[in-house]
């Protein structure tokens, strides 16, 4: 087990706003060997480790097992980095470094909910069944963990991203009691606040709250119509299926959201096509979902949503495109594997990754 008592020493010692000469005389040894367990090169031999303590005014125990601090911007700068070796190197390595910086820093909540988000986000990245079920199992460990926060924000999240991995799982029982944790809210304060805000003239306050309210609004009713799709899709009634992915897109032209929910709809419709062998349909949605994918959205100057902070994820858009890419050469695909226009958007996606 890598041990982090360099670390712990450094930081102790300039809390203490001490030098590395003066914490050297103290302990009776050389500045260069203070040095040494601060860079990690080497370890304080063992009967030092009394002393350290004492200087320090803290025990054995807590000295090893000492937590190191970090804030949540370098939290998500670990994960950043994380989730770059997933895009660019091995599953394997990637894992690594994460499981490393979950050892060095085993006590934060946040770090953990973040890791298991980006495992979920980059169960993609597996090369086979097998690999996806270990990452799978993955963020469900470190959720199921981060669920226990009392952070009310990270822990109604963990719960309901768990319930999604649960039923990845196939452990329907799970997904639901864990749901069922979760608060049914019936009224939402927000809309008496922008009531009281707008009677105050407090307009600015009232625009700032509504904006949120109604982009949540409108995602969960595009959220509803997908599910609407399952069900039909699973029914086999693929003509009302088709009906309510019109419903829809009207839904995200009318709200001018197609930069950021264009490919949802597209992948639908392609399942929906590629099991009907509609070429045409099949060619017309595999070059809109190309073109959706390769847009930046951006509701700086948004008519209802302007300047509005969307959670842009950690994975960059070439690993975003190459996962679009995973979807659309599927074996369900291979009845226009043929079809010069399929071949040019294939090219046109390699061209973007």
């Amino acid at each position: 087990m890598e041990l982090y008592i360099g670390e712990v020493i450094n930081k102790l010692r300039k809390e203490k706003g001490i030098t590395q000469e003066k914490l050297a005389n103290a302990l009776g040894v050389s500045v260069a060997a203070v040095s040494k367990w601060e860079n990690k090169s080497t370890y304080p031999d063992i009967t030092m480790l009394p002393l350290i303590a004492r200087f320090f005014n803290t025990t054995i125990d807590k000295l090893l097992n000492y937590e190191m601090e970090i804030s949540n911007d370098k939290v998500m700068e670990l994960v950043r980095e994380c989730a770059t070796l997933f895009e660019k190197d091995t599953v394997e390595n990637a894992i690594s470094r994460c499981e490393k910086y979950l050892r060095e820093y085993q006590n934060n909540l946040f770090l953990k909910f973040r890791m298991g988000s980006l495992y979920m986000m980059s169960i993609g990245s597996a090369n086979s069944e097998k690999e996806a079920k270990k990452i799978l199992k993955k963020a469900i460990s470190l959720l199921e963990e981060s669920s226990n926060s009392e952070e009310q924000e990270i822990s109604e999240t963990s719960k309901f991203i768990l319930s999604s991995l649960y039923t990845m799982d196939n452990q329907f029982d799970k997904a639901e009691e864990v749901l069922l944790t979760l608060p049914k809210v019936n009224t939402d304060r927000d809309d008496m606040l922008i009531g009281l805000y707008i009677n105050q003239d407090k307009l600015d306050k009232a625009k700032e709250i509504l904006k949120t309210l109604t982009y949540k609004r409108v995602s969960n009713i595009i959220n509803c119509l997908d599910n609407y799709v399952v069900i039909s899709n699973k029914e086999k009634d693929n003509i009302k299926a088709k009906s309510i992915l019109d419903i829809k897109d009207n839904i995200i032209k009318a709200f001018d959201l197609e930069d950021i929910y264009g490919a949802s709809s597209c992948i639908m419709r392609l399942g929906i096509y590629t099991k009907e062998k509609d070429i045409e349909k099949t060619i017309q949605y595999v070059k809109k979902i190309v073109e959706s994918s390769n847009k930046e959205y951006d509701l700086k100057n948004h008519l209802l949503f302007d300047e509005l902070e969307l959670f842009k994820g950690v994975h960059s858009k070439e690993y975003m495109l190459s996962n679009i890419k995973k979807i659309i050469t599927e074996d369900t695909y291979d009845f226009v594997k043929e079809d010069q226009r399929y071949i040019d958007v294939l090219d046109r996606l390699d061209n973007m990754i």
